[in-house]
């Protein structure tokens, strides 16, 4: 073994060297220079306190690695960083820091395998300060500019040492230095021959597990055979999720007899699907977050098998099970998740808020907060694809796997194609594929699909609009919705259904009998400042009261369910695609006036009265109102028709929907006019069992008059609920 001097150049500081020479029994495992100067250590899979203490052995005589340090080559930051180019298409740019000091390291006679390279804290002083984004790693490369074949590899801190494994190969090139992570959105694609992506750190497996991904099959791979969606699978031993040659989900482990779980549903090619398997001595299947199939079966247990994405990888690096399409979105728990996180958290992805679990679309006082119970440490993996970090794809979960990215013939870069969430690209019909980003790859939110044998309508979807979109032909339920602008108009008598959040910037225009529903605790975000149109036919008879609540408050950027004035939110609907201002008169005018092309319709001031928690049976407690008297939400009001020829005239109540709990206090033995605050209809059945002291009977009264007479009939409805 020698280090020739002339041949180095500039590589002669610090030499050091371990191997084996069984004729002057040589058995160095592990060294480091005696020199002042060394600042590392290099041994044989590990390195000990004491060498003696290493117990991996060379494979074969007279084999060595030897190495030596930059000439001169301080520990200080060099003013040139590495900058690499992660894929070669939609490419991100990472950059690395490193030391000025470079190390040239050579295998002589025949491989070494893995060796641990060991560096003190202190002697990394030089190097800028890391921070959360940041890692200490080890540069590699084949020339000494780190231009070729560039790889960065990951240090863990162990007590006052950075230690970091890696299998060098022939002649090399390294240094210390610290990587950032930069923050891009994109997508991975695999090509089904060789792709795959190298996990440093695997992850085990426990009694309670869960695993979720998107993913997008573009078809049989070129084995056709089984498409991995990540596998510790060494043969016979691990644990391996994938598709299998029918597109149908399975869930694999082997702990000491085989243990699996195959779906009932077959995926569609080319269409983004999100799949997920949860373990809590039960193993369940979710496709879109719904439940496919279940059954018992016994835990996985610990296995030292390669962690590979898109691929299942053996010990001694073959191939097998490649994945053919598009991954996205990858997280391993260590807990099984319920249905309701699993599709709270379906369409959007996820950041550590205070070691606290929470969506990055719906914020994290959202009040039916799914995960708000799940701490960030519970996340064994999590792969967003948003975050790359020197030449990986950084892992945003605590046990930092970083997936080594630095083959580029070994993935493809895209943009993000999954629906985290769904937003929209063009004016168009809600259920038209070609209104949505990717849509093309997409089903459309709110859809059906089949799953187990049954339709179901996924209601969780989380979706952003600025483009006019038409819901025409369905009903539409989502988990959230974000109005970022323009509008969504709800036609043909149709429901649209907001579970869990609603953030409103631009308008939504709830055509004919449309109905905007929220659910107990759903929020609306009070800093919206869209609007709703919500069309409301009354009698147009002049002579008979309308009794009016209002579903909507005034637009503004700070609360919900403000006070308001009849003259601030209703407006004529005559022209029901454009609302225009009322005429009002003054008390001394009767009768209103029909609205035409030209004009908005004139309302009668005279007959604008209110009902406030007044003693009952007091014509005189009827309070005058006029148009722009003050209402609180909840409160009803009169108001005779405008005279129009058509039995009934059409109003459109314009501003910020009314939601949550409303509360209006009446005394006993007085009367309040109260009306449904909502822009959707009340559930009469719901409403008595919220009510218990009443006792289930409803009046709906109806105001009769004719027209050219004052004479009125008030006509008593009576419906026991």
């Amino acid at each position: 073994m020698i280090w020739d001097y002339s041949s180095n150049t500039n590589y002669n500081y610090d030499v050091a060297a371990i191997g084996r020479d069984d004729e002057s029994e040589l058995n160095q495992k592990q060294s480091k220079s005696e020199n002042s100067t060394s600042i590392i250590a290099i041994g044989l899979g590990d390195v000990e306190d004491i060498g003696s203490d290493n117990l991996n052995t060379f494979e074969t005589d007279k084999e060595f690695l030897i190495w030596g340090g930059h000439n001169g080559g301080d520990t200080d930051t060099s003013p040139t960083p590495v900058a690499y180019q992660v894929g070669l298409t939609n490419t991100v740019t990472t950059t690395t820091d490193k030391m000025n000091r470079v190390w040239k390291i050579s295998e002589v006679n025949s491989d070494i395998p893995t060796v641990e390279i060991r560096v003190h804290k202190n002697d990394l002083t030089g190097l800028p300060a890391v921070t959360a984004d940041m890692e200490y790693v080890l540069l590699v490369a084949d020339d000494e500019n780190f231009s070729t074949n560039f790889k960065t590899l990951f240090f863990e801190e162990d007590g006052d040492y950075y230690r970091v494994k890696y299998d060098f190969n022939g002649v090399e090139f390294f240094s210390l230095g610290t990587a950032a992570i930069v923050y891009t959105s994109r997508g991975l694609e695999f090509d089904g021959t060789d792709d795959h992506l190298n996990v440093e750190k695997g992850v085990d497996l426990n009694n309670n597990f869960t695993i979720s991904a998107w993913v997008n099959s573009y078809g049989d791979n070129d084995r056709n055979n089984a498409k991995t969606i990540l596998s510790k699978r060494q043969g016979g031993s691990g644990y391996h999720f994938y598709l299998n040659r029918g597109n149908r989900l399975v869930m694999w482990w082997n702990n000491g007899s085989n243990q699996s779980l195959t779906s009932n549903t077959a995926l569609t090619d080319n269409v983004w699907r999100h799949v997920a398997v949860t373990y809590d001595g039960t193993i369940k299947l979710y496709i879109d977050g719904v439940l496919d199939k279940e059954t018992t079966k016994t835990a996985p247990i610990t296995n030292s098998n390669l962690f590979t994405i898109g691929a299942r990888r053996n010990n001694n690096g073959s191939l097998n099970n490649e994945w053919k399409g598009g991954l996205d979105e990858l997280r391993i728990w260590n807990q099984a998740l319920t249905e309701s996180q699993l599709r709270y958290i379906m369409n959007q992805e996820i950041q550590d808020i205070s070691n606290q679990v929470e969506g990055e679309i719906l914020p994290t006082t959202v009040t039916k907060n799914e995960v708000v119970s799940i701490d960030w440490d519970q996340l064994s993996a999590y792969y967003d694809l948003n975050s790359y970090i020197g030449t990986a794809l950084n892992d945003n979960s605590i046990n930092k796997g970083y997936a080594q990215l630095f083959d580029r013939d070994r993935f493809s870069m895209d943009l993000q194609k999954a629906p985290l969430p769904y937003i929209s690209t063009a004016n168009n019909d809600w259920e038209d594929i070609n209104a949505w980003e990717n849509g093309s790859e997409l089903f459309t939110p709110g859809s059906f699909r089949n799953i187990n044998g049954a339709t179901v309508k996924i209601d969780w979807n989380i979706v952003k609009t600025n483009h006019e979109l038409e819901i025409n032909n369905t009903d539409i339920t989502l988990l959230g919705l974000i109005v970022e602008s323009d509008q969504i108009n709800v036609n043909n008598d149709h429901g649209l259904t907001v579970t869990h959040h609603l953030l409103l910037d631009g308008t939504i225009d709830l055509k004919n009998e449309s109905q905007l529903i929220q659910n107990t605790d759903s929020d609306l975000v009070a800093t919206s400042t869209g609007k709703i149109e919500r069309d409301q036919q009354g009698t147009s008879d002049k002579f008979s009261y309308n009794y009016w609540s209002s579903p909507v408050s005034l637009i503004n950027s700070s609360s919900i369910n403000t006070n308001f004035s009849i003259n601030d939110v209703l407006k004529d609907g005559t022209l029901v695609d454009t609302p225009r201002d009322l005429n009002w008169t003054s008390t001394a005018v009767r009768d209103g006036a029909a609205g035409n092309a030209t004009t908005a319709a004139t309302i009668s001031g005279r007959w604008l009265y209110k009902y406030t928690n007044l003693l009952a049976g007091q014509y005189s407690n009827w309070t005058y109102l006029g148009p722009n008297g003050t209402l609180k939400a909840g409160e009803g009001w009169t108001m005779k028709g405008t005279g129009a020829s058509t039995s009934n005239q059409n109003y459109v109540f314009v501003g910020k929907p009314n939601n949550g709990d409303i509360d209006l206090t009446v005394f006993d033995g007085n009367i309040y006019l109260v009306g449904n605050p909502y822009p959707s209809a009340l559930d009469a059945h719901e409403f008595i069992n919220d009510n218990p002291d009443l006792d289930g009977t409803i009046y709906l009264w109806e105001h009769w008059g004719w027209e050219l007479t004052p004479v009125t009939i008030v006509s008593r409805w009576l419906c026991n609920v």
